[in-house]
């Protein structure tokens, strides 16, 4: 079959796709996805073979897009018989008034379409090139289900299409060329279809956020609201990029009312002042290691506690002398395990387990040492444990 039948067919196929898209049928988010996954690699596979590597571009035209276009843009020019004019001046063939694009240069293929998206990406600015990984960590949230955007269906499918790519939601890559040394792609955003689910995603994940961090008074001084709040600061920072995208597309300008992810943080660092946490080790005879995850709990900004507290920090170290053939010194090993434990539930909510070897001349110095070493650990390590199980702990999402 000759190239031009190839692409033609794939053109009719992504057309179809695109109709379809921009009126599903009423089903459930899982299926929506796995039609929109499904869709999309088979038009994929059809492009990929018609591209014969004999230095002719191969069309893929809206073949990654998560809906229909729904766009008035003139037809995309190409020269079929040498370099396209969009190598050297994508604004050639895609027109400024309709199309954001970019051009990537590779050795590959594969590398060519990577430096086109990321090429893509600094159009936006360096806001969005620097928050680009938020978006990735949106993404997989979205994919996992941590994430629930159904309400906005055509920002569903677009973020599960884009899922395989680092790349910004909705871009595409529209062509591919070979001059038998070179690879070069162009990756695209269409205006028309992709304000759209910009618009979609920010006013869904608005309404999200909303539901993440309404809570009663009565429910509020809990560990479950702080990561709610932790939860809802990585939406926020993806939609901040969302929104830094949209305005350079020609859309709303929709910045100014929205909250970055620090504002949540902020809040979680509030509610967290409200929380007491107790904290009980065994076999702690100097309270150091105690001392150690009370200094790091104040310093993440709860209160110390007491026996009535909800929340406490179990603990337990223990030092055991390790015998080692042929060396000249002595050596201790500690063990410590730990739990964040809630005792209205009975329930470990974040568990912490360390240990190490230390050596001295005098057992009774090597134990010492252990002990020191565990306290040292203790505080450089913690906090950081503590802050990402807060912002990993998913809570249900009402």
């Amino acid at each position: 079959m000759g190239i031009q039948a190839i692409c033609a067919g794939v053109l009719a196929f992504a057309l179809v796709f695109s109709s379809c898209a921009s009126s599903p049928p009423a089903e459930s988010g899982s299926n929506r996805l796995e039609r929109a996954r499904s869709s999309n690699s088979a038009a994929q596979a059809d492009m990929d073979q018609a591209f014969d590597g004999s230095g002719n571009s191969a069309s893929r035209q809206s073949s990654r897009s998560g809906g229909g276009s729904g766009s008035s843009a003139p037809a995309i020019s190409r020269d079929r018989t040498g370099k396209p004019s969009w190598v050297d001046r994508p604004n050639s063939a895609y027109d400024p008034s309709y199309y954001v694009s970019a051009v990537g240069a590779g050795s590959s293929r594969r590398q060519a379409e990577a430096n086109a998206f990321g090429n893509l990406t600094g159009r936006f600015g360096q806001s969005v090139k620097n928050d680009v990984k938020s978006v990735e960590s949106y993404k997989q949230r979205v994919i996992s289900g941590a994430v629930d955007i159904s309400s906005s269906i055509e920002a569903e499918q677009a973020v599960q299409v884009s899922s395989s790519m680092e790349s910004l939601i909705g871009a595409e890559i529209n062509d591919v060329w070979n001059d038998e040394k070179d690879y070069y792609a162009v990756a695209i955003m269409e205006k028309a279809k992709v304000i759209p689910i910009y618009r979609g995603l920010i006013d869904a994940n608005l309404s999200l956020i909303s539901r993440m961090t309404d809570v009663p008074a009565a429910r509020r001084a809990t560990i479950e609201t702080i990561a709610a709040y932790h939860s809802a600061a990585g939406i926020a920072d993806a939609n901040s990029v969302f929104a830094t995208v949209l305005s350079v597309l020609g859309g709303p300008d929709m910045r100014p009312d929205l909250k970055t992810g620090a504002d949540y943080i902020y809040e979680a660092d509030e509610i967290a002042k409200l929380i007491p946490v107790n904290v009980v080790v065994e076999n702690d005879s100097e309270g150091r290691i105690r001392s150690a995850f009370a200094g790091v709990l104040s310093d993440t900004g709860f209160r110390t506690g007491n026996n009535s507290s909800r929340y406490v920090v179990r603990a337990r170290v223990s030092v055991t002398p390790v015998d080692l053939p042929n060396q000249p010194n002595k050596f201790s090993r500690f063990v410590l395990d730990a739990a964040f434990t809630d005792g209205n539930t009975n329930s470990i909510l974040f568990p912490f387990n360390i240990n190490g070897r230390e050596g001295h001349v005098s057992q009774s110095e090597a134990d010492q040492r252990a002990i020191r070493r565990a306290e040292s650990r203790v505080k450089e390590e913690y906090g950081n444990a503590l802050q990402g199980y807060l912002s990993g702990s998913l809570p249900q999402q009402n």
